[in-house]
């Protein structure tokens, strides 16, 4: 039994390229917003920041750092019809949401053992991994039609 990703032509009557390009800008309007939000808190609060607290802010400031960056080759690459620049969006995007199932996963287990509730529940969590699941199988079907259209036909 083989895994095959669906082929998907258009997303909400716009085109791939269309709904790619509006993905990498939305990424990017995020990119911005969650490196600002730091800056903002940290200006209202005082006093003294804890060792977790700066490594924890170290983390949260390159891997949306790593997220910005990724987001733009993508868009450079869907602009310019180049898919080896839209591939690295995808492997990023693809291991980032195996790994935010596998916490949400392991925070269903942790919570059903520990009899552990929290007031937001994991549905915050199931909805981004929609959004990152959809925008991942729009991406990749562009890239599939831009690697179709490059090979040569036999």
């Amino acid at each position: 039994m083989t895994f095959r990703v669906p082929k998907i032509k258009s997303c909400c009557c716009f085109s791939l390229e269309t709904v790619t390009k509006l993905i990498g800008c939305f990424q990017m309007l995020i990119f911005v917003a969650a490196l600002a939000l730091p800056i903002i808190l940290d200006g209202t609060r005082s006093g003294a920041k804890r060792a977790t607290g700066i490594l924890q802010n170290i983390v949260y400031e390159s891997t949306c750092l790593n997220f910005g960056v990724f987001s733009i080759v993508m868009l450079v690459g869907a602009s310019k019809r180049d898919r080896e620049l839209v591939l690295p969006w995808i492997m990023l995007q693809t291991l980032y949401l195996l790994s935010y199932v596998l916490s949400l996963l392991c925070f269903l287990m942790y919570s059903g053992l520990m009899d552990y509730s929290n007031g937001e529940g994991p549905v915050d969590d199931t909805f981004f991994i929609v959004y990152l699941s959809l925008s991942v199988l729009v991406v990749y079907n562009f890239y599939r039609e831009l690697k179709e259209s490059s090979e040569p036909i036999r």
